[in-house]
């Protein structure tokens, strides 16, 4: 989504949650400044290794530090990809998970 209101547009993974900040109001989507920040978040914790491949439950648990263990029930498998939860549905606009 573009840089538009209810757009996430910024992510932090600390301390085991997941802070985002958005355009205006809402949870809708991801924007591109969004998208770059979750990415790097992510890898920087060690969900998503250097090769690119984002972590399942288990793989990540093995080896996230304790205090990113908070992040490993926001990894899930959809359609047999893995995936990170960046917004749930109950604080999303639309009531749908925000998928990274």
């Amino acid at each position: 989504m573009r840089g538009a209101t209810e757009a996430v547009k910024r992510a932090t993974l600390q301390n085991g949650n997941v802070t985002v900040k958005v355009i205006e109001a809402g949870n809708r989507s991801v924007c591109g400044s969004g998208l770059i920040d979750a990415v790097a978040e992510m890898l920087r914790v060690g969900i998503i290794r250097e090769n690119g491949k984002l972590l399942n439950k288990e793989e990540y648990l093995h080896t996230c530090p304790a205090e990113y263990r908070g992040l490993v029930d926001r990894l899930e498998t959809k359609n047999d990809m893995n995936c990170f939860v960046l917004v749930p549905e109950e604080q999303s606009q639309n009531g749908q998970k925000i998928y990274m």
